[in-house]
């Protein structure tokens, strides 16, 4: 009989129509995940799309999706015969319990598995289309497909379908089935988000039913090379990860297999009771009653009041609902846990400004209102038919419209409910964190409207759907195909948001700017959607079942008659608001400005390479002076600016053309160049060929003449603000403008910042592969600079006006101050040579100053964010100290911050004397507690120090071009910082750099390179060069490090010319080197890409007679070099390391400078090392460097217990 049920089942689920849609639909998406560039799961830079990482990261996110699927297959075998009153038949025959419950599972559960096989059997054929790309495929083998499959899919369908099982069986309804999956994928985000810091992530690989973080956790640090030929094994917190699960799992299903009644369920006692005391009197159910009279009220009034009634009934009856309460506490909870771990940079929270709530809640709300306007807008529609009181309730004499606009009211209620227990629930939470500004407005457009559009949209497209179905479930799967397609439509090319409904246009807030220009964007499309909405009630009210109308033959039949005059002159009325608003933004978005797709965007930039780059070796002038006048126009978002270039020929051989190039979007009004005949222009790329009648001498200087001006003409969508150069329509905005150089002057020759980079791409355009840096070695191309082969070091001033209540900020010191006609002139003029690093900032700024030693300090800051403006004069002023006294003096008289909208970026600059910094990054940081790593501090310092790592030294356009600027700015602030704070806080610092430099080698999309040649990676040179200008300073010592760097300012800066490269940096540090193994040292450290695998693997702790301890420590140790892709070999090792022994672990919140009891350098070579230590207290913890100073791949296992208390 078991085997018998378990095929019936098999085959039953089998032809089911979600089976078969689900397998096809998993089938093409695993299939274009090997196919398509755009849909990429695992396999991206040198990680083959068909690598064991790539398949197992793939079934661990189809596992995951299939859950909701699964849970229609297991918790079908519960509710099905109870749906379809078999269940009598089936309970009383002689079928055994475990028969039928087991038997059914088992067969439910094995067309899950066959539907999960569509993943493997996808991307199997996938890597078989000859379009491929054969460098992206890997050698194939079957272990590859069969072991993820088996040891993520299978054990993540059978949890699925345990949780499924039990909840239909206790629920006994598949509604409250899926409320209880959806709780649990909310909870389960809320704890892995909570979970994330990496002090918790073996606790979250070990709690994670579907293993994914378990997975993470093991192969965090593979690097491509092991990410491309290892599975990962069943080992460690995976394999515990693994078995556990497959534990739960099972008790779950046996829980309820003993839990499950083989009976009809009966009413329950308490209904019993209500009924045996209604029996007593039944003399009630027959008593006479006087009624007063009824008159039926009919007219247009009446039916609007009908309206009212019936939408107070449905909301009602929504809300009060079991699944709906619970919607919203799943959405408040995981709000809370993320408003409680909020924060913008290493773990340090932030002050609960109106703005940040906002952006946290428009991801946790996401979800259970994507569920409450898919499930709602059926149920709501198909209430009446599912109670068989539909032919009553329609033979009402009440219009079609009263029913349809009901229901959508009704929705659109409980969407706005959903949405304000939000907003109540953030502000409480700024009460319990002392923050009493609360932003009223923001919360209503931001999140309310803004934010709730799209909800709103799909709530009534919800109920059209409905009316257009055979079923409520048809209709929900049609929403749920509709909302996945949302996420194909960009990769696809569909990007215009007229056609993408409820789209919200990537409108941005900003504290600064408020809604700005982009009122007019949300407000354009708000109406344009909210008159699609309109017209989906007319068309909902046309098609609205009536009785017995099931066929949408006949309904369509009687559309005409249902066309009165007010539903005629309304359909009329919608149809002219969509096309006049859609009109609107058709005319704005394509006819003012040009809509450019993605790939259309990628076209240009292969057809600028194509027919510019030969340009990359034609001699040119360099820019060598500027000086440029710049008119903004803040309420109009316009500029306009006139200046002039001193160009130079520092080449060898004479010039007879230059060529001069403009940002896309700049209208070039006028262009004059000393000596030039007259100009040929390509449009389409904003060249300008200038021919000269007598050619430039090597050595002579000309002065080239311009002038550009750019008004933003209407709106367009977001993604369509930035073209390959950069400077989007936002540049100007009305309070809070970033306008840089390259918007508004021209380049001369051939720049490389418009061409694609991306190996795949080119490959797919037919374009050559292009070398990211030249080598270390070119002569030639160490003649460049790294920011740009037109300029070297220049001679700035500009003259900079702006609105009479703004500021306007540039490089340089104001030397005159005016306004004229309402206008505020200021004209800065730099005393120093400086990079061609340009931008002007305006703003209604408050300003708050300070000195030191002569040096002028300001902070231009948005009046609501004072937090933290003392904090960053602070920086400034200990920066300077320090950088001033230990490399060189400061080359200016002034520094300033200047803060800008978040909507440009989250991330702070450093321009000649000014430091542009985001409103998103750092101003409402909240570092209260003494443990918080201050990263505004680190910021500021890691700013400042560009002051002297790349506007002192800049550095060459060669293969180590970012260590001489960023690699030393982040040591400048380490050491700022250590200075400020202590080696303590350093060490978290540096776990969190050895962290982010061990998981981002196996994202590396070329090859990883050692830091002496680093090819602008940032989790080299800022990551990797922390730990290792770290390193040096522990093992050399700072005076002798900072006296190398000293050095290096004193002989290369400002030169050009060669510009400097990153081996003088390795030259003086072995300058200042006294030791074989300092030099040998540096050389791996820089030269090589050198790791090291250090662990204790065990300790002795023995009292002595003289009451002190013996401790004896064993070390095992090796040294190994990796090549680019992460292959290594062991490598001999012979030097000095970190021993330390200590009361408190290293890495615990409360260790304290008086828990070392010891910490010196021993020899250490490879292999077992013994060290022998003799101490007054007996420690708790030892450890081989134990604060993490060199690259260890697995940095926990260097301390270890003693067991000594």
């Amino acid at each position: 009989m078991f085997r018998a049920i378990v095929g019936f089942e098999f085959r039953y689920q089998l032809k089911s129509p979600v089976f078969l849609v689900t397998f096809v639909f998993f089938f093409l998406l695993a299939f274009g995940a090997i196919t398509s560039e755009n849909i990429q799961i695992g396999g991206v830079g040198n990680v083959h799309i068909n690598s064991p990482f790539a398949l197992t990261q793939t079934h661990v996110v189809f596992s995951f999706i299939a859950m909701f699927i699964v849970t229609a297959f297991l918790a079908n075998i519960v509710l099905r015969d109870v749906e379809l009153r078999t269940a009598e038949t089936f309970f009383t025959t002689r079928i055994r319990k475990g028969d039928y419950l087991f038997g059914r599972f088992l067969g439910a559960y094995a067309v899950s598995l066959l539907l999960l096989a569509a993943v493997p059997l996808g991307t199997f054929i996938g890597t078989l289309m000859p379009w491929l790309d054969p460098e992206r495929l890997g050698p194939f083998s079957a272990t590859h497909y069969v072991y993820p499959f088996l040891v993520i899919g299978a054990l993540n369908l059978l949890f699925a379908g345990a949780l499924a099982f039990a909840l239909a069986t206790l629920s006994r309804s598949m509604g409250l089935t899926y409320v209880g999956i959806v709780a649990f994928f909310l909870l389960y985000g809320v704890t892995q988000n909570f979970l994330s810091e990496p002090a918790w992530r073996a606790t979250a690989a070990l709690f994670d039913p579907f293993g994914g973080a378990a997975f993470q956790e093991a192969t965090r640090y593979w690097t491509a090379f092991e990410r491309n030929g290892q599975l990962v094994p069943l080992a460690g917190d995976f394999l515990l990860n693994r078995l556990l699960w497959l534990g739960v799992s099972l008790t779950v299903i046996a829980l309820t297999a003993w839990r499950f009644r083989f009976e009809i369920v009966g009413r329950s006692r308490r209904w019993r009771r209500k009924k045996e005391v209604g029996s007593e009197t039944p003399s009630s159910a027959t008593r006479s009653l006087a009624l007063p009279p009824v008159r039926l009220a009919q007219g247009t009034g009446a039916d609007w009041l009908r309206l009212l009634a019936r939408t107070r009934l449905e909301t009602g009856l929504v809300v009060k609902s079991i699944a709906f309460p619970v919607l919203v506490a799943l959405a408040l909870i995981s709000t809370g846990f993320s408003f409680y771990g909020a924060s913008q940079f290493l773990g340090t929270d932030v002050y609960p400004v109106t703005r940040a709530l906002t952006n946290v809640m428009q991801g946790t709300f996401t979800l259970s209102l994507l569920i409450v306007v898919v499930y709602y807008s059926a149920e709501l529609v198909w209430r009446e038919r599912e109670a068989g009181l539909h032919e009553v309730i329609d033979a009402t004499p009440v219009p079609g419209w009263v029913f349809a606009g009901s229901k959508m009211l009704a929705v659109l209620a409980v969407v706005a409910i959903l949405l304000a227990s939000g907003v109540v629930f953030s502000v409480l939470y700024q009460l319990s964190q002392g923050y009493t500004k609360f932003e009223w407005g923001v919360y209503l457009t931001r999140h309310m409207l803004d934010y709730g559009r799209l909800f709103y949209v799909f709530a009534i497209f919800g109920v059209l759907v409905q009316c257009f179905v055979p079923n409520k479930f048809v209709g929900m799967g049609v929403m749920v195909a509709y909302i996945v397609s949302l996420f194909a439509l960009d990769p696809l090319g569909f990007e215009d948001p007229l056609y993408r409904l409820g789209d919200r246009a990537d409108v941005a807030y900003s504290d600064m700017n408020g809604w700005g220009h982009f009122a007019e964007i949300a407000l354009s499309y708000g109406a344009y959607w909210a008159s699609f909405c309109l017209l989906f009630f007319v068309l909902a009210h046309l098609f609205w079942r009536r009785g017995a109308e099931e066929s949408l033959r006949l309904r369509f039949g009687k559309v005409r008659r249902r066309l009165r005059p007010a539903i005629s002159l309304l359909g009329v009325l919608a149809i002219a608001a969509v096309l006049g608003t859609g009109g609107y933004i058709w005319y704005n978005t394509h006819i003012l400005n040009t809509y450019r797709t993605a790939d259309d965007i990628e076209d240009w930039q292969v057809a600028y390479e194509k027919r510019y780059r030969p340009l990359e070796t034609v001699a040119q002038p360099r820019i060598t002076g500027i000086e440029v006048a710049v008119d903004l126009y803040p309420d109009a978002r316009r500029y306009e600016a006139r200046g002039s270039y001193r160009l130079e020929n520092r080449t060898d051989e004479p010039v007879s053309v230059v060529h001069v190039g403009f940002n896309q979007e700049t209208e070039v009004r006028a262009l004059d160049l000393d000596g030039a005949v007259p100009t040929s222009v390509d449009a389409e790329f904003n060249v300008h060929h200038i021919e000269l009648a007598t050619p430039m001498a090597p050595g002579e200087v000309r002065t080239l003449h311009f002038e550009t001006a750019r008004a933003v003409r209407g709106f367009r969508h977001a993604r369509n603000n930035d073209g390959p150069f950069g400077g989007g329509s936002v540049a100007v905005v009305s309070n809070g403008t970033l306008l840089y150089g390259g918007d508004a002057m021209p380049y001369i020759g051939f720049t490389r910042q418009a061409i694609l980079t991306d190996r795949n791409k080119r490959r797919k355009h037919g374009l050559p592969d292009i070398e990211r840096y030249p080598d270390l070695d070119d002569a030639a191309a160490a003649r460049n600079s790294y920011l740009s082969h037109d300029a070297d070091w220049v001679r700035f001033r500009t003259t900079v006006s702006t609105s009479g209540d703004q500021i306007a900020v540039a490089p340089g010191y104001p030397v005159r101050e005016w306004t004229d006609g309402g206008r505020r002139y200021v004209t800065y003029e730099m005393d120093a040579p400086m990079q061609n690093l340009v931008a002007w900032l305006s703003g209604r700024y408050e300003r708050r100053h300070a000195e030191w030693n002569g040096v002028s300090l300001d902070v231009y800051y948005h009046p609501g964010h004072p937090y933290n403006v003392d904090k960053m004069l602070d920086t400034m002023k200990k920066a300077l100290a320090y950088y001033s006294a230990s490399f060189s003096p400061y080359q200016y008289r002034q520094m300033r911050i200047l803060e800008f909208p978040a909507f440009f970026g989250n991330f702070a600059q450093s321009f000649p004397n000014t430091i542009q910094w985001s409103e998103g990054l750092g101003f409402i940081a909240r570092v209260d507690e003494p443990t918080d790593i201050d990263y505004v501090f680190y910021v500021g310092a890691h700013e400042m120090a560009h002051q002297w790592w790349g506007h002192q030294l800049s550095s060459a356009d060669v293969q180590g071009q970012t260590v001489l600027v960023e690699t030393l700015a982040q040591y400048s602030a380490l050491m700022v910082m250590e200075h400020e704070y202590g080696p303590d806080l350093m060490r978290r610092f540096l776990k969190y750099e050895l962290d982010n430099y061990l998981s981002s080698r196996g994202q590396e999309s070329r090859e990883e390179m050692p830091l002496l040649r680093v090819e602008n990676q940032p989790y080299i040179h800022y990551r990797k060069g922390s730990l290792v200008m770290y390193a040096l300073k522990d093992y050399l010592g700072e005076a002798r490090v900072n006296r190398a760097l000293a050095a290096l300012l004193a002989e290369k800066a400002y030169q050009y010319d060669p510009y400097p490269r990153s081996v003088d940096l390795e030259r003086h540090l072995k300058a200042v080197a006294e030791t074989p193994d300092e030099l040998a040292l540096i050389e791996d450290l820089f030269e090589r890409i050198t790791l090291f695998d250090l662990k204790v693997t065990g300790a002795e702790v023995t009292p002595r007679e003289d009451g002190r301890f013996d401790v004896t420590i064993t070390v095992a140790a090796k040294k190994l070099e990796a090549d680019g892709l992460g292959r290594e070999s062991e490598r001999p090792l012979d030097m000095m390391i970190d021993i330390g022994a200590f009361t408190v672990r290293p890495d615990d919140k409360k260790f304290a400078p008086d828990a070392v009891l010891h910490l010196a350098k021993h020899r250490i070579r490879g292999g077992e090392n013994t060290v022998r230590l003799v101490l007054d207290r007996a420690p708790a913890f030892v450890g081989v460097d134990p604060y993490v100073k060199l690259i260890d791949r697995d940095a926990d296992d260097n301390v270890k217990a003693t067991g000594s208390s």
